[in-house]
């Protein structure tokens, strides 16, 4: 996968503070079938190094720092969707109330640093928090194909037996 553009950087942003609403001509797929588990970590991260912080490179190749404990997971997410547009295709995470309530106050208290978002385990992007997130969602931009937003879609929803 290409590593994502300054959009993506720009497009979480804006979906944390605003929602994705503009972000594409949206198309809400539906899924069908069955889909892989895909895991979540959304972390809080800094490019200044700190204590007990786990170093890894964004994507752009910048040292950023990453807190260990991860804020949300895919088990905090309540719907998942993708946004399948002729220029982009985003996936769309809402997260629960308690979950929500989690990111709104971490990124009230974090304004400045960033987040660090990874898909099983892969570093997938990162973002500065430019304020408190209060919409409770997320939006994804991994330049992924449709297939791909839609696999992590219906992954993201789907938990191991």
């Amino acid at each position: 996968m290409k590593p994502p553009l300054l959009l993506a950087t720009l497009l979480i942003v804006t979906a944390a503070v605003g929602g994705c609403n503009d972000a594409t001509s949206a198309i809400h797929a539906d899924f069908t079938g069955p889909a892989r588990p895909i895991r979540l970590r959304v972390h809080l991260a800094t490019p200044t190094a700190q204590d007990n912080y786990d170093a890894i490179k964004d994507e752009y190749g910048r040292p950023l720092y990453v807190q260990p404990a991860p804020l949300l997971t895919e088990r905090d997410i309540a719907e998942a969707q993708a946004l399948l547009g002729e220029q982009r295709n985003l996936v769309l995470l809402r997260f629960k109330a308690w979950a929500a309530g989690r990111l709104q106050a971490a990124s009230q208290a974090a304004v400045g640093q960033r987040l660090a978002i990874f898909l099983d385990d892969r570093f997938l992007l990162s973002a500065v928090i430019v304020g408190p997130i209060e919409s409770g969602a997320l939006c994804l931009d991994g330049d992924f194909s449709r297939r791909r937003a839609e696999e992590i879609a219906r992954g993201l929803l789907t938990r191991e037996p």
